[in-house]
């Protein structure tokens, strides 16, 4: 069996800045080199200025609360910023923002897509296989349709479905060599129109109540159409709505994580209202993907970064296997010549026994002309498809380094954003040149990213603000911690307690004095730790009863800070 390439086990952190340290080992990534500040994207380069007609929209909505003031009532939330932009050092700031043009005589238009029959909620691949099909069909030949492959498709142009604005299409699932499908209908409705006209002079408005009725459903119908260009793309992985990761070369770009996990970064994209334009957002993410490969291979991976001695071991592994598809394709057809290819969904292992393997798991089968009785999977599988299993110890499964390679300096994310993710989104000119022209010019869909650099806005260097503590304190550049100061009414600690899991051979007396200096140069008052309290994490069935019985203990102490001495 083989895995499917991009089976997700959820978002696991994402891009972003660091502070202070690792950067990425793959392709050359920042190592923790030598010290000193961070290097500047695009250091000693000219910086495009802010838009000055932005800059005239947003004086002319900060000063119109102003003027309005004495209409001010107790129902106002926030109050008005009178000190905007006249503080501190003027500076000229890159954002990770790109601007989005919309021609004002431009429309999309937005169907729904239920799904009829038996099953109207049909598992997010077939989903997905539905919607690719429906978007090719004749019906869209004369609109580019981009959709969410869920339950959404946007067209430039209005489809002509007769007088109810609806279409019922049938589709045939079937592909050489994989399971056959029944057909599907899905019903395509017209929803609503969403003109550009109208979203843009709610943007150019300075009135500070000025109201869109439509703008979620605007900024769906956007996001869906600069999504198609990555969707589209081969080998594209999409996580969630917006997020887009790479799984071939070279564009890919990974870290291998242990375990059988790998690191892949990829990019966030969204669409953005803001004053007088339309934005994109583009970000750097990161995601924890299952590796590619024989499912037996990715157990190996697992079981090599765990202790397969652990009594939880096997729990363990069944909870990392939930969710993994895998693709077989040992079942043939009638003719017993071609293969038919299968996607299912890992569940866990087997529990009865836990963890069995294919010559202790047991089920009834009844041959053809044969009494009922009980077969192993071994056994199943020899009779059956005439198999006979290689790794016949295997588990049986029933079926139904991630920070240092995502904090990066904010340099080497905007470097990556401008120069790979734009070209990725389709955003920005590069291999694919002959489908942007489709995408973005003023016939299609009525949008153009005019200019792929970063947007500019104007920021301020705030003076720092003096803290009091005991003593006055100025705080360091860019930092605000408890460094070297007391506290003016530091609270007493008149009861804590030192916890040992286990019997671990950390040597704590160390960690703990430091910590009692800390407390001493806080001001604090304390007492020493009146009780050291070992407690056992086996077995796992009692854990929580332990847990609970320890805090019932403590609290019984009236302990009010319990330290845990770690492994």
């Amino acid at each position: 069996m083989s895995m499917r390439g991009g089976s997700m086990r959820g978002g696991r952190g994402g891009g972003g800045g660091q502070r202070g340290g690792r950067g990425g080992t793959f392709r050359g990534g920042a190592g923790r080199g030598p010290a000193g500040p961070p290097p500047i994207f695009m250091k000693g380069l000219p910086v495009a200025q802010p838009d000055p007609e932005v800059t005239k929209h947003e004086n002319a909505i900060v000063a119109a609360p102003k003027s309005a003031s004495a209409g001010l009532s107790l129902q106002d939330r926030l109050p008005a910023r009178p000190g905007y932009g006249t503080v501190g050092i003027h500076i000229t700031l890159r954002t990770n923002y790109f601007k989005l043009e919309a021609n004002p005589d431009a429309a999309l238009y937005r169907y729904t897509v239920q799904f009829l029959g038996p099953n109207t909620d049909p598992s997010k691949r077939l989903k997905q296989r539905c919607l690719e099909m429906l978007i090719a069909d004749a019906i869209f030949a004369g609109t580019p349709p981009a959709t969410d492959y869920a339950n959404t498709i946007i067209t430039s142009k209005k489809v002509d479905f007769g007088s109810e604005d609806r279409k019922e299409i049938v589709i045939e699932l079937s592909n050489p060599g994989e399971e056959p499908f029944p057909s599907k209908t899905p019903a395509v409705q017209f929803d609503r129109s969403i003109a550009f006209k109208e979203l843009l002079d709610y943007l150019h408005s300075n009135l500070p109540g000025a109201f869109y009725p439509d703008k979620a459903d605007a900024i769906q119908a956007l996001n869906i159409v600069l999504g198609k260009f990555a969707r589209g793309s081969h080998g594209m992985i999409v996580a969630g709505q917006n997020k887009f990761y790479m799984t071939q070369a070279p564009e890919m770009e990974k870290l291998n994580l242990g375990g059988g996990l790998e690191a892949l970064r990829g990019y966030y994209t969204s669409v953005r209202t803001s004053v007088a334009r339309l934005l994109v957002n583009v970000n750097v993410a990161t995601g924890a993907f299952y590796k590619d490969g024989p499912l037996l291979e990715l157990m190996r991976h697992f079981k090599d970064d765990n202790n397969a001695q652990d009594p939880r071991f096997n729990a363990k592994l069944s909870a990392f296997l939930k969710g993994v598809r895998v693709e077989t394709s040992y079942m043939k057809r009638s003719d017993k010549k071609t293969t038919i290819k299968k996607v299912k969904t890992v569940l866990g292992l087997c529990r009865s026994p836990a963890g069995g393997h294919s010559k202790q798991i047991k089920f009834e089968y009844t041959e053809p002309n044969k009494p009922t009785r009980n077969v192993t999977v071994e056994e199943y599988f020899k009779i059956v498809y005439n198999i006979q299993l290689k790794t016949p110890f295997a588990p049986v499964v029933n079926t139904e380094a991630m920070l240092g390679f995502a904090a990066r300096i904010p340099k080497d994310n905007a470097e990556f954003t401008v120069n790979k993710g734009l070209v990725l989104l389709g955003l920005k000119s590069g291999q694919s040149q002959a489908q942007l022209a489709r995408l973005f010019n003023g016939t299609s869909y009525g949008l153009r990213l005019p200019d792929p650099q970063m947007l500019t806005v104007d920021g301020r260097i705030l003076p720092p603000p003096t803290i009091q503590y005991q003593q006055s304190f100025m705080p360091q550049p860019g930092t605000w911690n408890l460094r070297g100061v007391r506290f003016c009414k530091p609270t007493a600690l008149p009861s804590w307690a030192l916890v040992r899991a286990g019997n671990p051979k950390f040597e704590f007396e160390q960690p703990l004095e430091e910590f009692v200096k800390g407390l001493k140069n806080y001001g604090m008052k304390y007492t020493p730790f009146k009780m050291t309290t070992n407690f056992s994490l086996m077995p796992e069935d009692t854990l929580e009863s332990r847990l609970d019985n320890f805090f019932t203990h403590i609290s019984a102490q009236r302990i009010t800070l319990a330290l845990h001495a770690e492994m």
